[in-house]
């Protein structure tokens, strides 16, 4: 490889995210001393579909909730590609 020594792989909870580790993972295999951190960013998001009245804000999101759902997600996956 190129010899990389820290790497910040940014990951969401798509179906792209196997193959993103697992290419992560690649880097590790060739050199065991390679950093790797593992980013996933949980946004305030827009409800497009809320159907509440003029003026009215949709209910807030439970930020830790949508982390812990994303970690659930991401863990395993992160096992599986080593």
């Amino acid at each position: 490889m190129l010899g990389y020594r820290k790497i910040l792989v940014a990951v969401e909870c798509s179906q792209s995210t196997p193959a993103i580790l697992a290419k992560a993972a690649e880097f590790l295999t060739s050199d065991p001393s390679t950093e790797l951190a593992i980013v996933h960013v949980v946004l305030d998001l827009i409800i497009a579909d809320w159907s509440g009245g003029p003026g009215q804000i949709p209910p807030p999101l439970d930020q830790e909730e949508l982390a812990n759902i994303a970690a659930n997600y991401l863990r395993p996956q992160i096992k599986a590609a080593g």
